[in-house]
């Protein structure tokens, strides 16, 4: 740690309470966009009597301050954390006046940080763009409380935050905060990822991830990956809900009309899966926020009754409520999807279709599936309209855009035939739906689901005499049953095999920048780890500074007679020990990373190629994280 002398700490206060820019209306989950402050400096000279600055008349009113009748306080909610996850904070606002006051809700606060029995301080703060619109009222004696994630801050003369977390080192802290009445500090204890799940998780969770809780915006591409991974693979880490938390952000921050509809089921999921999540209540209130701002009022309201039996003197209620009736009261501007669809008069080819073992599905779900398949064979659309969930996926898309894929492989079309053969079935209470290709996004669901893996062939018969016919041996199709009793189609994923193994290439490509390192795969007879075959095949093991090791993709391509043979390229950058012979040497490589599909659909690894870079380079090492 770098550490500020003490004296600072005066100055840097009363930075901390000028002016700063006001900021656009966060999204529902996301927080208000942060930026550093500038570096304090001495106050500067005042103005001989009389001397008028002629700049000072075009300036913008400073933002409200805090009023001097306002005191306030903090408290721990999560004294226990493990390295680099986050601290939450209780920050309470109280009027002790006899009249009246309002204040910017969106205060800087500065933070101090230190372990017991150091001398020196280092300072951080969390800053927040004062919106002048979002004034907070309080009567005489009343109090304002929020919670604050204590994640990341900013040192005196730096021009970005830190790549780093605050609390990184396992061992007690103390954190005290200028300005506030606390007498004593607040006391934090930080240890190692202990459990295999906080372990595993930890290697994916980066500063980057959880600069988006204190307003930051990474590029999302950068981290959306890792946290999908976070949850999914490892759902028991205390890392878990704050990927869900973050993930949810970045979608609702995005605001299409998918995001915003994948952010509520992540928040709704995010309440149900994990009660004890210090932030619960925020999700459930961002969760609603989303329902009230897509005109899902009833679903809202459902959310909104669930707030209130958790939280019943939640502060949140009011406004929520107001919302959603709002929302009910106006039309809903729907999202104009451009597809093509038969008009009513046209003409539509039907085709013969025969599924076979169904007896392996479940009663309920059995019937949807096999009037799923009747819809599909005789082209209609409304009834297969009505067999779809409103989240529906597939690999074209979500509901309307599947839909005109139907239309357009069958409309110049005389007849066809479809084959479907079931090979196995089994009910679920969550389905990770991976991304598919060309259009299919990766989706996460729980609920009463039944998981049908199956193969699907369809041929039409088209004008000349021409057969078209598609072979499609992995498929997989998801149903869910509604609080209704309703099953419903949720997901299909029928890729041939070229294009899933391009899905799956995929998402390994996007995930190697920040994976590679713990990232294992199978050469169909046993389990291997890429990163470490490199460093041996190059002679470094042991030798290279891991944690500093880089990966960047450059493209990825797909080879073989059938297209179904994905190949990574991209370059490794390996700086070397201290102890190594050359020390503060840097080794490049371009790697080719060679993958098939296996026997059970999964790829697996059938070579490593390692080569000199086109273009030597010699990294610098300042540019590495």
């Amino acid at each position: 740690m770098r550490h500020v002398p003490a004296g600072l700490l005066g100055v840097v206060a009363a930075s901390l309470l000028v002016s700063a820019s006001s900021g656009a209306i966060a999204a529902p989950f996301a927080a208000p966009s942060a930026a550093p402050p500038a570096a304090p400096s001495a106050a500067p000279a005042l103005p001989k009597t009389g001397a008028t600055d002629p700049a000072a008349a075009k300036e913008e009113p400073k933002p409200p301050e805090m009023p001097a009748a306002v005191r306030w306080q903090a408290r721990v909610l999560t004294p226990n954390v493990l390295s680099c996850e986050p601290v939450i904070l209780e920050v309470g606002w109280r009027n002790t006046s006899t009249e009246r006051v309002t204040y910017p809700d969106d205060q800087p606060l500065l933070f101090v940080v230190r372990q017991p029995g150091e001398k020196g301080l280092r300072l951080f703060w969390i800053v927040r763009r004062i919106r002048r619109d979002l004034m907070i009222p309080l009567a005489p004696g009343q109090t304002y409380s929020r919670k604050v994630p204590f994640v990341l801050g900013w040192e005196p003369g730096e021009t970005k935050p830190p790549k780093e977390f605050v609390l990184t080192e396992p061992g007690p802290y103390e954190i005290f905060i200028v300005g506030a009445l606390n007498a004593k500090p607040m006391a934090v204890t930080v240890a190692e990822a202990a459990s295999a799940a906080d372990v595993a998780a930890r290697k994916w969770w980066t500063v980057e991830a959880a600069r988006w809780l204190v307003g930051g915006r990474p590029d999302p591409k950068t981290v959306e990956p890792a946290l999908e991974t976070i949850y999914s693979d490892h759902p028991t880490s205390r890392y878990a809900p704050w990927a869900m938390w973050i993930h949810a952000t970045i979608m609702t921050a995005r605001g299409d009309a998918g995001d915003f509809a994948a952010a509520a089921r992540l928040g709704e999921m995010l309440a149900a899966r994990y009660p004890d999540f210090a932030l619960r209540e925020e999700v459930l209130k961002a969760t609603v926020a989303v329902y009230a701002a897509t005109g899902k009022a009833d679903r809202g309201h459902q959310v909104l009754a669930e707030l209130a039996r958790l939280f019943p003197q939640s502060r949140y209620l009011a406004d929520l409520r107001e919302r959603l009736d709002k929302a009910a009261a106006r039309p809903v501007a729907r999202p104009v999807v451009r597809s093509e669809m038969p008009s009513p008069a046209t003409p539509i080819p039907r085709a013969t279709v025969r599924v076979s073992g169904t007896e392996m599905i479940p009663q309920g779900a059995r019937e949807a599936f096999q009037a799923f398949w009747r819809a599909v064979a005789g082209g209609d659309f409304a009834a297969l309209a009505a067999l779809l969930a409103e989240e529906f996926m597939s690999d074209d898309g979500p509901r309307q855009q599947y839909l005109s894929a139907l239309w357009k492989q069958r409309k110049n079309a005389a007849a066809g035939a479809i084959q479907v053969r079931v090979g196995k079935a089994r009910l679920a209470e969550a389905y990770a739906r991976p991304r598919s290709m060309p259009s299919g996004a990766a989706r996460t669901w729980q609920g009463e689901l039944c998981i049908v893996d199956g193969s699907l062939a369809v041929a039409w018969d088209r004008p000349g005499g021409v057969k078209d016919v598609t072979r499609r041996p992995t498929a997989c199709w998801v149903l869910r049953k509604s609080a209704a009793g309703r099953w419903k189609l949720l997901s299909e994923t029928s890729s041939t095999p070229n294009l899933l193994a391009a899905g799956q290439a995929q998402g390994i490509y996007s995930k190697l920048p920040r994976g590679l390192k713990t990232w294992r795969i199978s050469d169909g007879t046993r389990e291997r780890f890429p990163y470490e075959e490199i460093k041996a095949e190059l002679g470094l093991t042991g030798k290279v500074a891991d944690d500093r090791a880089r990966w960047v993709n450059h493209k990825l391509t797909m080879t073989g007679a059938a297209m179904t043979e994905p190949r990574l390229q991209g370059q490794i950058r390996l700086p070397l020990n201290s102890d190594a012979p050359t020390p503060g040497q840097w080794i490049v490589r371009d790697v080719h990373i060679c993958l098939a599909p296996g026997p059970s659909g999964d790829l697996i690894l059938k070579r490593i190629d390692l080569k000199m870079p086109s273009q030597p380079s010699r990294p610098d090492p300042a540019g590495l994280p």
